[in-house]
């Protein structure tokens, strides 16, 4: 996924316009002055923390929801496989909600990351670009005279401009980091505006946790499995002994 997100193929990043294809992708990795390798996984540190965030809050809050349910309905014990699979899925659906929310910020940093223009290394001028423009000017001056000069005179200040152009454009290409992006996102929108598309992304992730923890129950009671089973114990100082 880092790897698709440092190619412009992220999800996010098709989203907002930022996403080629994949041989403009493999061009760009191929052209990156750090290198290939690691232009094609620039950004995972950001995306295993916030997809361990994800996770962790996902689990927490599914065997706290679970824990809650049946302690506010016993009965719900009592209905078999079927009371087990509704709290199962209103469980996840909790989960989900609480494992998008907690994760939003590091989802829409990500995102702003993936979604930033690549900008072009700083070009500064060379003797002979400067030596071909005054050899230009000059003659357009003596072409067209004194209002030639005026001419000549207007070149020069586009080819500066263009010039500063191109440098305020490279400058802070290699620097835009995760660090930049919250900057930005927090001084264009401020803190609300880490959260921006939370809504839809909680909703979708309450429906997708709780049909997969559905599906999960459905499956640990359809083969006998019990929590014991998935519980895995080292005991480092017992085996030594022995």
């Amino acid at each position: 996924a880092g790897a698709a997100a440092a190619a412009g193929l992220s999800p996010e990043a098709a989203g907002e316009g930022g996403g080629g294809g994949v041989f403009e992708a493999l061009a760009a990795l191929a052209a990156d002055e750090r290198g290939w390798l690691p232009g094609l996984f620039d950004g995972v540190p950001l995306l295993l923390a916030k997809d361990i965030i994800f996770a962790v809050v996902k689990f927490c809050t599914f065997d706290a929801s679970k824990q809650l349910l049946f302690a506010l309905d016993p009965h719900l014990r009592e209905y078999g496989l079927g009371g087990t699979l509704l709290v199962s899925m209103a469980a996840g659906a909790v989960a989900g909600v609480f494992a998008a929310l907690a994760s939003q910020p590091g989802d829409t940093v990500f995102t702003k990351l993936a979604s930033a223009p690549k900008k072009t290394p700083k070009k500064t001028p060379t003797a002979e670009t400067v030596e071909t423009a005054e050899t230009a000017a000059a003659r357009a001056s003596q072409g067209k005279g004194g209002g030639g000069g005026g001419g000549g005179a207007d070149g020069e200040s586009r080819n500066e401009g263009s010039l500063e152009e191109e440098d305020q454009g490279g400058a802070g290409g290699g620097g835009y980091g995760p660090a930049a992006a919250l900057g930005e996102v927090l001084a264009q929108q401020g803190p609300l505006g880490l959260y921006a598309g939370a809504g839809p992304r909680a909703v979708f992730a309450g429906l997708l946790l709780a049909l997969e923890f559905l599906i999960y129950d459905y499956l640990r009671v359809l083969l006998h499995v019990t929590s014991g089973d998935l519980v895995v114990t080292l005991d480092v100082l017992g085996t030594l002994e022995q």
